[in-house]
């Protein structure tokens, strides 16, 4: 078959003109309509072929075969009027189904790509007598639905039987600049070869605008970048974005750009937006390599992005560790383990992410004081958040709570107190940091309200005062006295029986003045 379908279409006028009573041009001239994408000459010739049916009583018996002919071209264009309100909606998949709908309709030899695992429908090999305008806005819709490769072949089976057409080469250069396949010179060379074939196609001209815009706003934005203007350099990458998902020229590229945003953001510390841009990146890199499949480690091991794929799952996870995802960084670090196999780096981030993990199952004794893990607190920094949280939350101070209330007050007191038998001994420190297990109750036995042993809260705050002010019983022992004068310190309770516990007084009349 030729196709040459304009041909056809004047060869049918001219046969019409010798013989209005022949339908078969008419039909024929409906056909090739078709195929050039043209719904309503398609309607307008099955249209004329009815009347002169009925006006015909030979042919009255071709009246239900023109009837059905015309009631398909009326789903067809149907169809066509979704697809365009859909593009205008943003609902490309939508449109795309809608289009496929329409070539499914318009030929019924269309194969049907049943073993598909993406959303398109129907065989791109199969598609050379469906109207080439319509091949066309399919690969457009292909690539807003980030089905490049799919894309990418319906521009190649167009270009074997017509290598200069200046669209299919225009499309395609598109879709190898969103995959990032090859160099950006090599993609406006491209777009000005399809030029020079009809100087007059104005999407590639555009689309060479375009570009030379978003490169060079994306350039600006990276020596930025370099120079360590990080804020200046986001503000310029959400241009970017902006102007790409508006122009429908995302891709690998809006993945790159969402890459060096999250850097930019990881630079300033704003760990939340680098999980954010890195997981938008992640789950869009993956619709373009893998399409409509889970993705596992070996996958992204092996695939043409594996080197970005490394990168972003690296960046993230290091994100998840500084907001104490640990789980979420332990998965992370275990892709990456798999894909790198015993890269050093990786395992022991992996380590100390399970490390971590583990510790976070256990009491925090960082966040009880109120200091930060990262920061490597001193000893002076632990003392000095130690007192001010014992303060707080001591007996003295609760007096007027509720029931309910000393509680709370008597848990985060004696949490406080372990707290601080952990990271003020440099042992029990190091272990703990390790991720090992440190049993810090010991260091706060007994209630803060009544009888504690040697080692308990109260015997830590006596250490910051020097001695002072009365000590309850110990472990059957009774109380022994304070200072004399000011007002009461410590309410204790005998540790053993037999022997009754004494209210002792300390030597100063405000607690607070010891810290």
């Amino acid at each position: 078959m030729l196709r040459k379908y304009k041909e056809s279409i004047r060869d049918c006028q001219r046969a019409i003109e010798c013989d209005k009573t022949n339908i078969k041009p008419y039909f024929r001239s409906a056909k090739c309509s078709l195929q050039l994408g043209d719904t309503f000459e398609a309607g307008r010739q099955l249209k004329m072929a009815k009347v002169v049916a009925e006006e015909t009583p030979s042919l009255s018996k071709q009246i239900p075969l023109i009837e059905k002919e015309l009631e398909m071209v009326e789903k067809v264009e149907n169809l066509m009027s979704k697809m365009e309100d859909h593009i205008k909606n943003e609902k490309y998949e939508e449109a795309l189904s809608a289009l496929e709908d329409a070539m499914l309709l318009a030929d019924p030899l269309l194969t049907k790509n049943t073993a598909s695992k993406t959303i398109s429908k129907v065989d791109t090999n199969s598609l050379g007598g469906v109207s080439l305008k319509w091949r066309l806005q399919r690969g457009e819709l292909l690539i807003r639905n980030q089905l490049y490769e799919e894309a990418n072949k319906v521009t190649t089976e167009i270009l074997k039987t017509d290598s200069t057409n200046s669209e299919a080469i225009t499309l395609r250069a598109k879709v190898l600049y969103l995959m990032n396949s090859i160099r950006i010179e090599s993609v406006q060379q491209s777009i000005r070869q399809a030029l020079s074939y009809d100087p007059d196609n104005t999407k590639a001209r555009k689309l060479l605008n375009k570009i030379k815009k978003l490169e060079k706003e994306k350039d600006e934005s990276n020596v930025l970048f370099k120079s360590g203007q990080y804020a200046k350099a986001i503000e310029g990458y959400d241009k970017v974005l902006e102007e790409q998902r508006k122009e429908g020229l995302t891709g690998v590229l809006e993945v790159k750009v969402l890459s060096n945003k999250a850097t930019c953001n990881s630079k300033l510390e704003k760990h939340k937006e680098v999980i954010k841009d890195s997981t938008k990146a992640i789950e869009l890199l993956e619709k373009i390599t893998f399409q409509s499949y889970n993705p596992g480690p070996s996958d992204y091991q092996t695939c043409i992005n594996s080197a970005l794929f490394t990168k972003l799952f690296m960046r993230r996870a290091n994100s998840y560790m500084k907001t104490e995802g640990y789980e979420e960084a332990v998965r992370d670090y275990r892709v990456l383990q798999q894909m790198k196999g015993n890269d050093r780096e990786i395992l022991q981030a992996l380590r100390s992410a399970e490390q971590a993990l583990k510790q976070a199952s256990k009491k925090d004794y960082y966040k009880i004081l109120g200091l930060d893990k990262n920061s490597n607190p001193s000893d002076s920094e632990i003392k000095k958040a130690y007192r001010k949280n014992a303060l707080k939350y001591h007996p003295d101070k609760c007096a007027g709570l509720s029931d309910d209330e000393k509680k709370e007050a008597e848990k985060k007191f004696k949490d406080i107190g372990e707290a601080y038998a952990v990271l003020s001994d440099p042992n029990k420190k190091r272990i703990y940091d390790m991720g090992g297990d440190v049993d810090g109750s010991s260091a706060s036995g007994g209630s803060p309200f009544g009888g504690m042993s040697m080692n308990g809260t109260e015997d830590i705050l006596r250490m910051f005062m020097g001695g002072m002010g009365g000590m309850g019983g110990m472990n059957g022992m009774g109380g022994m006295g304070g200072m004399g004068g000011g007002m009461p310190f410590f309410t204790f309770t005998s540790g053993g029986p037999g022997r009754s516990g004494s209210r002792q007084r300390g030597g100063f009349q405000d607690f607070s003045s010891f810290f």
